[in-house]
Order: structure tokens, then C-alpha cells, then sequence
């Protein structure tokens, strides 16, 4: 069956920071806070020039988005409740390209590179890349100040074992390891990928693919969960921070207070990034006639994965704008 789903982008609208997800969403009350993210490029970076098409990806479809009228500009508060399609397999974002961890981790970790609105690679952790003998060698330059939710400052020794553990654990990190030499943490806020070959800047699609990111997490959690699904804590450097997990049931994000984002314009899933809503709860509720029942009764602001089927009468509901967006994939070309 076909489905009506939402673009990365327009969840983003929805929530005001990079959030992955198909969703259909009813209209916010005069009370609740509505969130606002500009979609627009960002300013100059010192990102590497091109050596290479894209990697090779796919996207959501299209969806319903909601009408929601900002008069005075955004404003902070409230809730935003979610209706998720399907649980989770494993909360570890790094050793997974299953869903839904895009849709819910991206607001709590990040990486050195995100998708930019084009699909192509942007900075977000990282505040330059750049390569040397003929893409050999990749110096990462990061960005300072930047603290994980348990107010420690990300340094260049969580980035290298951050990588360590993805290319370990990862589907994508280990497709990729093979070709790795060695990652060096060589200043503080430095950081060295040295390959056995060349490598292009489709290394950076990859590192921030939001299907299988190389999210960066404090060391002593890497340290600590070696293996893959067995995470010692969720800790990241995002908006919003892991706050409770009920199996099956929901997934509740608090918003970070202590975040420190982007200078430059929102760009899809990187640039400056602002957290408007005080928490964000996800729920698991894999039957779409109760998703849908839970939308209309004002239970849940979003949900994913909306038949086709419904498309009529969620456009003949009040409160809802129904929006279909395509293409559903994009394709690229790896070098």
C-alpha cells in the first residue's frame, strides 16, 4: 500500500530542530508553543571542496503538515506528542540503519556532518574538514565549546572514540573500516582520519548519513559499551536530552538548556538548530487506525506512516493540512 508520508523537511518545520520523519499533524492549540526553523543555506564553510558525487541514499515520500498560524514569532513551551509507527529494535543510533532511530535520536545526538537541504554534506559538529595527500588524510577541526548533556565539554578524545566504536559497530562504519589506517586525536579540538587510499568527500556522507550516523558520544560511554545495542547511557550533544523509556510505550526528550548550537542558518538537519518545545514524547502506537483516531482527537500533534488511503479525510479534517511531497527517493552516485 502506498503511504503518505512526510519529508525530513517538513518535520523539521513541526519540531524547530533536525528531526527525521513521515508524519501527518493537527493544527497546535492558541496555548501550546509552535516551534519555527527556516529552511535556507547556510553560511561559508571551510567544508572540503567536492572530490566525488554523493553517496548513495534514500528519503522519506510525502505527508500531511499542519497549518499553524505564528502571529507574534515563535515562542518556547509545551509539549509536542508524537505517534510513532514502530518500536525500537535498539537505541543505539550508531550499530542500526533501522527506524525509528532517526526520527527520535537526531534530537538528542549529532554528528560531524548532517544532510544540508540539497542532500549533500554540512558541517554540524565539526567546524572544518579538510583533506590532504590526495584524500589520504582528513583533519578535522572541531568546534569549541560544545557540551554533552552531562555538561562535559566534547573533545577530540569522544570524537576519536566516537569514530573507534562506529566502525566497529556500525553498518556503515564497518563497511568503511577496512579502508581506515588510523584515527588520532592530534590537538584538543583536532581530530585525523588517515585512510590506506584515497578517499573522496563522500567520507563525509557517510560519517552523517541520518541512516546510520557516526554520532559522537562522550568517551567513557564508548569506553564502557564496546559492543554494539548495549549503550551504558544516552548521552549526546543535541537539543534535547534522553529522559525517559518506557519499552513499547513512549519516549520522552527533555530540552537541553545547556545546547550550544550553530552560528549559521538552519540547513535541514545541521545549521542553527532551536529547541522550542519543552519536551518532545514519543509514542509507540503501531496501529494506524489509532494513530490516526489519536490525531483527530488532538491525543498526539504528529504521526508517521499515514496511508495513502487516508489522504481525503485528513484533508477534510479540521485542524489538519494534508501535503504531498515527492519524490520519494533521491538517488546518488558513490566514488
Amino acid at each position: 500500500m502506498k503511504k503518505i508520508t512526510v519529508s525530513r523537511k517538513e518535520f523539521l518545520k513541526l519540531t524547530g530542530v533536525v528531526t527525521a520523519g513521515a508524519v501527518a499533524a493537527a493544527c497546535a492549540p492558541a496555548a501550546t508553543a509552535v516551534p519555527v526553523a527556516a529552511i535556507e543555506a547556510p553560511a561559508a564553510t571551510s567544508a572540503p571542496a567536492a572530490t566525488s558525487a554523493p553517496a548513495a541514499t534514500s528519503v522519506p515520500e510525502a505527508t500531511a503538515v499542519p497549518a499553524v498560524a505564528v502571529s507574534d514569532g515563535p515562542k518556547k513551551g509545551g509539549v509536542l506528542n508524537v505517534g510513532l509507527h514502530i518500536p525500537f529494535a535498539t537505541l543505539d543510533w550508531q550499530a542500526t540503519v533501522q527506524h525509528p532511530a532517526p526520527h527520535v535520536q537526531s534530537n538528542v545526538w549529532e554528528g560531524l556532518t548532517a544532510y544540508a537541504k540539497d542532500f549533500t554534506a554540512a558541517l554540524e559538529l565539526a567546524e572544518s574538514i579538510t583533506p590532504t595527500d590526495s584524500g589520504k588524510v582528513w583533519t578535522i577541526n572541531l568546534r569549541q565549546g560544545v557540551l554533552f548533556h552531562n555538561l562535559k565539554e566534547m573533545t577530540s578524545a569522544d570524537v576519536k572514540a566516537s569514530v573507534e566504536r562506529w566502525l566497529k559497530v556500525g553498518p556503515k562504519g564497518l563497511a568503511l573500516a577496512p579502508e581506515v589506517d588510523k584515527v588520532d586525536a592530534t590537538d584538543k579540538y583536532v581530530v585525523t582520519l588517515t585512510f590506506k587510499n584515497p578517499i573522496g568527500q563522500t567520507l563525509l556522507l557517510v560519517l552523517g548519513s541520518d541512516e546510520n550516523k557516526c554520532v559522537i558520544m562522550p568517551k567513557e560511554i564508548c569506553d564502557a559499551s564496546p559492543e554494539a545495542n548495549k549503550l551504558s547511557e544516552i548521552i549526546g550533544t543535541g537539543p534535547y536530552k534522553w529522559t525517559e523509556y518506557k519499552e513499547d510505550q513512549y519516549i520522552l526528550l527533555t530540552r537541553f538548556d545547556g545546547y550550544v548550537p550553530r552560528s549559521d542558518a538552519p540547513n535541514y538537519q545541521t545549521g542553527m538548530k532551536v529547541p522550542y518545545m519543552d519536551q518532545i514524547k514519543f509514542w509507540i502506537v503501531p496501529e494506524t487506525s489509532t494513530r490516526i483516531a489519536g490525531l483527530s482527537s488532538g491525543e498526539y500533534d504528529v504521526i508517521l506512516e499515514v496511508p495513502d488511503t487516508e489522504y481525503d479525510n485528513l484533508t477534510s479534517t479540521d485542524g489538519v493540512r494534508a501535503v504531498k511531497i515527492g519524490p520519494a527517493d533521491n538517488l546518488y552516485i558513490m566514488f
